[in-house]
């Protein structure tokens, strides 16, 4: 996800070094709670490539299924990983 998943891109291009980058930029209406996409950067054809999504900000998951749901549109394969950051509270052990 663009802005919000860029601080992940680093550590997960050490990972992956030889990995394509895309992003998806999407916003969410705070009153209908949908996402639209305001900036799209990704290969028009991902058929057969493998795809990661970076989100740390997940709250209803509206966003993240609205940008998998682009992916499957252009093909991606049906294995779908996602990368979250869950906060936790102070104290918490999980």
């Amino acid at each position: 996800m663009l802005r919000a998943g860029i601080g992940m891109l680093g550590g997960m291009t050490r990972l992956l070094p030889t990995a394509s980058v895309g992003f998806v930029g999407m916003v969410r209406d705070e009153e209908s709670l949908v996402a639209s996409t305001y900036a799209n950067r990704l290969p028009i054809d991902l058929t057969g490539r493998e795809v990661f999504v970076l989100d740390p900000m997940l709250a209803t998951g509206g966003t993240l299924v609205t940008v998998i749901n682009t992916l499957i549109d252009r093909g991606a394969t049906a294995s779908r990983r996602s990368a979250c950051w869950q906060p936790r509270r102070p104290g918490q052990d999980r």
